[in-house]
């Protein structure tokens, strides 16, 4: 698997938190560990996708592995 350093992560989150809506952001920070893994398919798939769009790379099996982690960084670095 392709190592992603601390810097692309932050650069991810940073990206994330400034373009996902402030909605999603409030959800997620009510979300469970286990409803995240839930949403994989949906919110997942979004996150991945705005992450591409934004120029990050990754192979999807990172993406898969990386999202989750992103998106709860994001809550945590935002103004919600």
């Amino acid at each position: 698997m392709h190592e992603i350093s601390k810097e692309e992560i932050e650069e991810a989150v940073q990206y994330l938190s400034d373009e996902i809506s402030d909605e999603i952001l409030e959800k997620v920070k009510e979300m469970s560990e286990e409803e995240l893994l839930d949403q994989h398919l949906f919110l997942g798939i979004q996150v991945r996708n705005m992450l591409r769009e934004g120029g990050f790379k990754w192979n999807d099996v990172v993406l898969d592995e990386l999202w989750r982690e992103i998106i709860r960084l994001a809550v945590e670095t935002s103004e919600i």
